[in-house]
């Protein structure tokens, strides 16, 4: 049997890279093998896999598809307000501003995402092999 592509539909899974005709998704892979190594071969053989194509889902390289987005509801920090009280915040969104300080003083803390420095992805043991990415 010939290797299955990747392949993604906008309208299936939510545009997630699975196998043509499967509904396995490629993600869900690479977090289960990041987590149980080669084991995770035989939970996948009676999805209908080869060993050919996990190995094709594990080298695959993710395209850039489209900007990233983040949503980040709430954020717990530490704060150290300058009237020098000590506290947990949360910071809220839409304004990313903590809830007011015992002394009434609220802050803005903004959210940012970038790439790592150098832009590479990093393959390592975390989730997904991308050093925490899922």
């Amino acid at each position: 049997m010939d290797a299955r592509p990747i392949v993604r539909d906008s309208d299936i899974l939510h545009g997630n890279w699975r196998f043509d005709g499967a509904l396995t998704l490629i993600t869900d892979l690479r977090r289960d093998f990041a987590a149980a190594g080669e084991g995770v071969r035989a939970s996948y053989r009676p999805m209908g896999l080869t060993d050919t194509e996990i190995d094709n889902a594990l080298a695959f390289e993710f395209l850039a598809i489209d900007t990233i987005h983040v949503q980040a509801p709430f954020v717990r920090v530490m704060n150290r307000c300058v009237c020098e009280y000590h506290r947990h915040a949360v910071v809220a969104a839409p304004n990313s501003e903590t809830t007011p300080c015992v002394c009434g003083r609220r802050w803005r803390i903004p959210v940012s995402i970038e790439p790592a420095p150098n832009g590479v992805v990093l393959h390592g043991s975390e989730p997904g092999g991308r050093n925490g990415a899922p």
